[in-house]
């Protein structure tokens, strides 16, 4: 019981490790009543999204299902992928593939952190101070391959098509990038409705960014 009452992940949804966002839309997705961001909370033992004024109350895995979608449609939308090849033509690929080795790597450490923690090797201090170490400098690197590429991170080999049949393995901090770069989601207000009686498009509206001019013609 101690151990359970002690476990971060009852009080956060995962062990703290300050502001980086622990959810695929929180700071990206928008109210639909105030046009605030939202963020990710519990409302009721449903885990939701939601602004600070508390105008919706969008069930969690309903709006990352739609958006990562959406996500993935938009990139094997037509128009898509020859603009994606069209922008990273003449880049460095050698600055851009040593960035994401670095990344991995990074990302790996992170996984060794939390496994020596499950496994009582380190404190909770200790892998709370490494991972904010660690998550900085991953944020670092993934700003500096954006500059790089022009474009949220992407394998420099199996490019959008390793994106899309790996998405759901991808990492938290790349989806998000996709999503913000890509999409425009805006979660609805229920307006008295409940949730289950509520249709997925009821729930939010997500409309692509990038979109040539011929295709809204």
């Amino acid at each position: 019981m101690v151990a359970i009452l002690n476990n971060p992940d009852r009080l956060s949804g995962g062990p703290r490790t300050g502001r980086t966002p622990q959810t695929l839309l929180s700071g990206i997705a928008l109210c639909g009543v105030c046009g605030e961001t939202v963020g990710g909370r519990s409302y009721r033992g449903t885990l939701v999204y939601g602004c600070k004024l508390t105008h919706t109350r969008t069930p969690r895995d309903v709006a990352d299902k739609r958006a990562g979608n959406a996500v993935l449609a938009r990139l094997v939308f037509p128009d898509f992928l020859p603009s994606v090849l069209a922008s990273r033509q003449g880049l460095d690929d050698t600055d851009s593939a040593a960035l994401h080795t670095e990344a991995q790597a990074i990302r790996e450490r992170l996984d060794g952190l939390a496994l020596a923690y499950a496994e009582g090797h380190i404190s909770l201090s200790q892998m709370t101070a490494g991972t904010e170490a660690l998550r900085a400098k991953l944020e670092a690197v993934e700003g500096e391959l954006g500059k790089v590429t022009g474009l949220p991170p992407i394998d420099p080999v199996q490019g959008v098509a390793g994106l899309i049949t790996g998405w759901s393995d991808t990492p938290l901090p790349v989806r998000r990038a996709w999503v913000d770069f890509t999409l425009t989601v805006t979660l609805n207000a229920a307006n008295g409705r409940h949730a289950r009686n509520m249709t997925t498009e009821d729930h939010l509206t997500v409309d692509w960014k990038h979109v040539l001019t011929s295709d809204t013609e």
